[in-house]
């Protein structure tokens, strides 16, 4: 829910987004959110829950002309 209050308020502005250890959150419940914010250049999803390969081959696919920076530190 709160991913989805930060597309809405930020999306045409939003550049840099960092999610480090957020415990609650599951990676995959926010790539359809992720893909909505055109101008997110750096992404840190470090410690969060749920990264699989499959997430992270969905957000080269859909972001991957966008993003400059993804950071996946301690993910599985």
């Amino acid at each position: 829910m709160a991913m989805k209050a930060i597309v809405r308020c930020t999306s045409d502005t939003l550049e840099s987004l960092v999610l480090d250890g957020c415990a609650n959150l599951n990676a995959e419940s926010i790539v359809h959110d992720l893909v909505k914010l055109p101008k997110l250049q750096k992404l840190s999803l470090s410690a969060v829950g749920g990264v699989t390969d499959e997430i992270v081959s969905e957000l080269g696919v859909q972001m991957g002309g966008q993003l400059r920076e993804l950071s996946l530190a301690h993910c599985m």
